[in-house]
């Protein structure tokens, strides 16, 4: 390899690399902003996600205690003819009620 040769390989590498770096730099710049931007809206959208999943959560908890409620008022209201049954003293309307085959009327009068 001639000695005049290595002093031209180094100036033409370096002359090429300048090169792709003034032409790729300004390109690549754009491309990683946006980039970074779609990372940064794929993170957010799982906190979003996890949002709504919070508050399904919590209008199903709601729900439930609503149903909660309306079964300890349905078992109570079951069990309130039994009590009468028990608690009425002889001789009196709710017990000739309690002893009724259908049970004790809800109407008065009945």
């Amino acid at each position: 390899m001639p000695p005049e040769l290595a002093p031209m390989l180094v100036a033409i590498v370096l002359i090429l690399t300048v090169g792709f770096i003034a032409v790729v730099r300004p390109i690549a710049k754009p491309l990683v902003r946006l980039f970074e931007a779609m990372i940064s809206e794929r993170e957010r959208l799982p906190a979003k996600g996890l949002t709504d999943i919070q508050r399904s959560l919590e209008q199903i908890e709601g729900r439930l205690h609503l149903m909660e409620e309306r079964q300890s008022f349905y078992e109570a209201l079951r069990a309130e003819p039994e009590t009468r049954r028990l608690a009425a003293p002889a001789g009196t309307p709710e017990a000739e009620d309690a002893e009724a085959p259908g049970g004790p009327s809800l109407v008065e009068g009945a």
